[in-house]
């Protein structure tokens, strides 16, 4: 929620998301303090820059009789994307990171990595984090075996295990998915690696490689053209923006309801800006009102814009496919409690009550251990699930908590709290929300400039940077 994003970047609601990013960003928001780790991004980096600039493959062959090489059931609803991973014999939780670089590996599976072969500090948006390089070890996802750079790099993930509730012990970044076709189908619930691009696979996008090594798309935002924002199916959220971008789409008056929240990171929480911005563009559709975070050096499509479509990832070809989903999934919402919460110890914990919301009028406090929202028991239910139970809109809620040894029963109504800060708000009155009621809020810049719009054969399109 926004009280705590996470980036893998974490944020929930329907703003910036698991918001933060640095998470999902591991390998690539680090920025390490030693020069041969430098060295070391900078050549991975250069690998995949030379994949780009590298012959291009065949013409990709569209079909309909495509199969699937292998498939992994994952939540359709915009929670993070776990993966199954074979190492040494045992099975563990990593993420689905298109936000991250290369493998990422928890602290707690140095014992199976053997010995460290580099070491430093890696900068982080709350300070340095310690991260050692190994030896990569046979790493397989079902009858696949990833291949990648030869190192793998090590961080504490606890902080996103504790923030998302997920058993997360590493991540799978984009260098290890180079050489596959990856087909994200969120109706049936499955992540699928194919044998080849179906005929209607959707709006085509072209894939470009970022400063630091991820993969971005053209989007439309209301100031003017298209940028380039990453695709981050780590980033729980609506997504992020620059400083730069934020700063220019607020003085532009195309952000609303401004506000503060805290971004959980891998080394710690900090507060980052918060707004909902007017219109963005994404192949052939528009977004209204949707919540992003001013969070980091990158801007960033997160999952609650990537979950409300079908996507394939055509790696080989420097593609992505956005299709239409048969359920159309209802946007997210702002918190309407007032309570930031994590898993520990199987404990769901609150760890921050904001001053003023409804959880404060309410008495609940922080450590406070929340055990049901209504008739949820929150105990069998994904953190994910019980963020979006606390931000329903006019609706009140009992809430049963453990203080210590007691038990006790609270009602809060939920309602948006929040006080914005006007002078960040377009001019209407109060500094109020203002009405999204249009259906084309950016009648001359919502769709990409028609010389950079192609029609395939197939009947797909594609749009490209100008």
């Amino acid at each position: 929620m926004e009280s705590g994003h996470c980036n893998m970047a974490f944020t929930g609601g329907r703003s910036a998301g698991c918001r933060v990013c640095p998470c999902s960003n591991l390998a690539d928001h680090a920025r390490p303090a030693v020069a041969h780790l430098r060295r070391v991004l900078t050549f991975r980096l250069a690998a995949v820059v030379l994949w780009f600039a590298g012959a291009s493959c065949p013409h990709r062959a569209f079909a309909d009789d495509v199969h699937a090489i292998e498939t992994f059931p994952v939540e359709s609803d915009g929670d993070l994307i776990l993966l199954p991973v074979g190492i040494g014999g045992q099975q563990y939780s990593f993420v689905f990171d298109t936000g991250c670089f290369g493998l990422v590996f928890d602290v707690k599976l140095k014992p199976q990595l053997g010995i460290a072969v580099q070491g430093g500090v890696s900068a982080t948006p709350t300070g340095g984090v310690s991260v050692e390089a190994f030896h990569c070890p046979v790493v397989d996802l079902g009858r696949i075996r990833l291949r990648g750079d030869p190192l793998v790099w090590t961080f504490d993930l606890q902080s996103i295990r504790e923030f998302t509730g997920h058993n997360v012990m590493g991540l799978i970044g984009v260098e290890a998915l180079l050489p596959y076709i990856i087909e994200l189908d969120f109706d049936a619930g499955e992540l699928r690696f194919l044998d080849g691009v179906r005929a209607h696979a959707g709006t085509e996008l072209s894939l470009s490689p970022t400063n630091g090594g991820q993969l971005a798309i053209p989007v439309h935002v209301p100031i003017g053209g298209s940028i380039p924002f990453v695709l981050d199916t780590a980033f729980v959220g609506s997504g992020a923006l620059t400083d730069e971008t934020f700063t220019k789409l607020r003085d532009a008056g195309e952000l609303f309801r401004p506000y503060s929240a805290h971004t959980q990171y891998v080394g710690g929480a900090r507060r980052t800006r918060i707004g909902a911005l007017s219109a963005i563009s994404v192949g052939r559709d528009t977004y209204e009102g949707l919540d992003f975070s001013s969070a980091g050096p990158d801007n960033i499509l997160g999952t609650e814009i990537l979950s409300r479509k079908n996507v394939t990832f055509d790696f080989p070809e420097k593609k992505v496919y956005l299709a239409d989903r048969k359920r159309k999934r209802e946007p997210r919402q702002r918190d309407k409690s007032g309570i930031a919460i994590l898993r520990r110890g199987g404990d769901t914990l609150v760890t921050v009550v904001a001053e003023g919301s409804p959880a404060a009028s309410a008495g609940i406090r922080k450590d406070d251990e929340l055990l049901q929202v209504g008739d949820m028991d929150v105990a069998n239910e994904r953190l994910f699930v019980v963020r979006m139970r606390l931000t329903e809109e006019h609706t009140e809620e009992e809430l049963l908590i453990r203080r210590g040894r007691d038990m006790l029963r609270v009602r809060i109504p939920f309602r948006d709290w929040r006080i914005y800060d006007r002078e960040q708000s377009r001019k209407t009155p109060g500094g109020e929300k203002p009405p999204f009621q249009k259906k084309d809020p950016m009648p001359h810049r919502t769709m990409p400039d028609p010389k950079t719009r192609r029609v395939r054969k197939n009947g797909s399109e594609r749009f490209d940077f100008p």
